[in-house]
């Protein structure tokens, strides 16, 4: 750290009483600031690691509490007349300023919605969709930075800012959109119970009022939605109590899996690229010619048939390290368990144990492993056991070499 630039404080936060360091700069960066009045408060800098808002703002990171530097230990009461001030302060830095689109710093990014959502719970009346939008991207960088817990109470006041605009939206179309991330914020939780009247109103919604528009839109997704509450809801008639709530447990549980899609419209599949190429462009300034240790992500290949395997390694050799093969399901579990990869590229139907059997084990081992299924069978009662048990998404044979490769830049 550069101390001409940087210095580090230890805070303690008046409304939880956590204590913890920030790092801050000692100077305003107004430059790297972006433009718009949804993105101000995203840290999109190309040379800056450390947040540009640090040198006038606290944060706690674990109830959220934000304030300025000079009032952070004075309480959450004076801060009305503060928000305002700050919120037209930042209007008047980004003027003029270009905006950089790549997503540097997952933690700043965090800790800037943070703030964010501190900012509109402190204004009268509520805008409860942009609080909701706060909350979402919240949680989905806790979940990038392996935070469970901070993911789930962000998930949770996302949902409370959701219903708030639900019971306020008197227009169907918006109304639509809002009981779609009402219903899907709570399957995310695994709360399958909670998410069926918004899934059921959507669809009444969308029946009733003839909205064209949103059920193109959203019509897979709720199709999906309603299929899988309607499988869970049959499966729990033949359990007895005592499975019912077994199950529930491993639905909620479920939210520690790596997401695997990239939800509300935030893109970051261009980070590896361009931190490779960081430290790329490190080593060469630094002038050092040593052997350089393999970043790319490891791969195991799963497959009975000896070509699928070959052209598999043929289309991953580039960008990826394809550290181990295995033919058959117990030899997979084997393989999985000595080198540990990152990534599994998995067939279902292979000998001694089957591919679905085994993407459970390789779960248990390790629940963070990306596992893509790949098969020709396309029956989606496959296609969602697969999915259900954590794959990251299940390709039909033969493999399509961009949809193959598209999967793994999202991962």
């Amino acid at each position: 750290m550069d101390d001409r630039l940087y210095y580090e404080i230890e805070l303690k936060c008046p409304v939880c009483g956590y204590k913890h360091i920030m790092t801050k700069t000692k100077s305003k960066i107004v430059e790297t600031m972006p433009i718009g009045i949804e993105d101000y408060l995203i840290p999109i800098y190309s040379d800056e690691y450390i947040n540009p808002l640090s040198y006038e703002i606290d944060i706690c990171p674990k109830c959220m509490y934000a304030a300025f530097h000079k009032d952070f230990k004075e309480g959450v009461e004076r801060h009305k007349n503060i928000v305002r001030t700050f919120h037209n302060d930042l209007k008047l830095l980004t003027k003029g300023v270009k905006t950089n689109t790549i997503y540097r710093n997952n933690e700043m990014a965090r800790l800037s919605y943070v703030l964010a959502g501190f900012i509109y719970s402190k204004e009268k009346p509520l805008d409860y969709i942009k609080l909701g939008k706060c909350y979402t991207r919240i949680a989905w960088y806790s979940k990038e930075l392996k935070e469970i817990e901070f993911y789930k109470k962000a998930i949770k006041m996302a949902l409370e800012s959701y219903i708030g605009a639900y019971n306020e939206i008197t227009d169907p179309k918006a109304s639509a959109i809002i009981m779609y991330m009402v219903s899907a914020l709570y399957i995310e939780l695994g709360d399958y119970e909670a998410a069926t009247p918004y899934v059921n109103k959507l669809n009444g919604n969308m029946e009733n009022k003839n909205l064209k528009e949103i059920k193109e839109k959203l019509e897979n997704i709720t199709i999906k939605l309603r299929k899988e509450l309607k499988e869970i809801q049959e499966a729990e008639k033949k359990l007895s109590k005592v499975e019912k709530l077994r199950e529930r447990e491993k639905r909620k549980k479920a939210i520690e899996i790596e997401i695997t899609k990239v939800p509300f419209g935030i893109d970051l599949k261009e980070i590896n690229e361009r931190l490779l190429k960081e430290r790329k462009s490190l080593n060469e300034l630094k002038g050092e010619k040593i052997q350089k240790k393999d970043l790319r992500p490891t791969i195991l290949i799963v497959d009975d048939v000896r070509i699928e395997r070959e052209i598999l390694k043929k289309i991953l050799k580039k960008n990826y390290n394809i550290i181990g093969e295995a033919e058959d399901g117990y030899e997979a579990i084997q393989k999985f368990k000595k080198i540990k990869p990152e990534i599994v590229i998995l067939g279902v139907e292979i000998p001694k144990i089957n591919g679905i059997k085994v993407l459970k084990e390789i779960k248990k081992i390790n629940i963070k492993t990306k596992v893509i299924m790949s098969s020709g069978n396309k029956k989606p009662k496959i296609v969602l056991e697969c999915l259900k048990n954590g794959a990251l998404n299940y390709l039909i044979k033969p493999i399509n070499e961009n949809k193959l490769l598209e999967t793994l830049k999202k991962s």
